[in-house]
C-alpha cells in the first residue's frame, strides 16, 4: 500500500468520524434545545399555579363573609353585654 492510499484510507475514516460526531453533536443541541423549552414552561406553570394559589388563598367566598360578619355581630353583642353587665354593676 503507497503512502498516497494510506492517506486516503485514513483521510476517509476521519470524515466517517466526524461525521458521526457532527450527528451526535447535533442530537445533543435538540435534546439541549428541547430541555430548555421544558424547563421555562415548567417556570411559567409554575408562576402561574402561584398565581392561582395566591388568588383562591386571599379570596373569600360570601358564605365565609357571611360567617365573619355573624361572628363580628356577635362579638360585639357579648362586649356590649359585658358593658352594661359592668356598667349595671358600678350603679349598684
Amino acid at each position: 500500500m503507497s503512502l498516497t492510499e494510506t492517506l486516503q484510507l485514513v483521510t476517509g475514516e476521519l470524515r466517517n468520524k466526524t461525521d458521526i460526531l457532527i450527528e451526535v453533536n447535533t442530537t445533543i443541541s435538540t435534546i439541549s434545545d428541547v430541555l430548555f423549552y421544558i424547563n421555562i414552561g415548567l417556570v411559567v406553570l409554575g408562576a402561574g399555579l402561584c398565581v392561582l394559589l395566591f388568588y383562591f388563598c386571599n379570596h373569600k367566598t360570601s358564605d365565609s363573609k357571611l360567617r365573619e360578619f355573624r361572628l363580628d355581630k356577635e362579638k360585639k353583642k357579648k362586649a356590649t353585654s359585658k358593658l352594661l353587665t359592668a356598667a349595671t354593676a358600678e350603679q349598684r
